[in-house]
């Protein structure tokens, strides 16, 4: 009896499975494939060639952006950019003219168009009310909204008669105000 018990429980076990494989689907037998690329990652549109400019409410142009190629991947609405160059008018009802200029490999912008990130060999030129500033890094931070500059990566400011070097970076275009920390250089030419 107990061995005729054992071969029930068995056979159930082999009937079951059996059941249970062959109402499986066919795919969750194959192995899971770790480079499929998710609905984030697929660029939905792109343009080449782009050249694009904002303005303000009051119809005072804010910003004017060239790029090489502009991809908007799907479930994002964040512009990629390659090779960007952005001009930005920081204060157009003075005649100061005081103006921002950058340059990089690659960046992002946000779809309000308030925050552009530049990666990869940014270059910036500063143009204030009483002279001209020059930043390089390898990341920079744009806030048009704030007019904030950002950096946490090593950068070198250059100015007429002096540069600066660092790992932080902070820069209010408005007020010309930078706030540098982190591993500073100096170097001052008096002449």
């Amino acid at each position: 009896m107990i061995r005729q018990s054992f071969v029930i429980i068995i056979m159930l076990a082999i009937v079951s499975w059996f059941l249970i494989v062959w109402d499986s689907s066919p795919q969750s037998f194959l192995p899971v494939d770790k480079t499929k690329t998710t609905a984030s990652d697929s660029i939905e549109s792109y343009m080449t060639g782009v050249t694009s400019r904002r303005f303000s409410e009051s119809g005072g142009e804010l910003f004017l952006l060239s790029s090489t190629r502009m991809e908007v991947f799907s479930g994002s609405s964040a512009l990629k950019l390659s090779e960007p160059k952005f001009l930005s008018i920081i204060d157009a009802s003075n005649e100061e003219n005081k103006r921002a200029s950058f340059a990089a490999n690659w960046g992002f912008l946000s779809d309000d168009g308030t925050f552009f990130t530049l990666n990869g060999d940014v270059h910036a030129v500063i143009t204030g009310s009483k002279n001209q500033s020059k930043i390089r890094s390898e990341l920079l931070n744009y806030d048009s909204k704030n007019m904030l500059i950002s950096t946490s990566r090593p950068f070198t400011l250059s100015m007429s008669n002096s540069s600066i070097s660092g790992d932080s970076l902070t820069a209010d275009l408005i007020n010309e105000v930078f706030t540098v920390s982190e591993r500073l250089k100096a170097n001052y030419d008096a002449i």
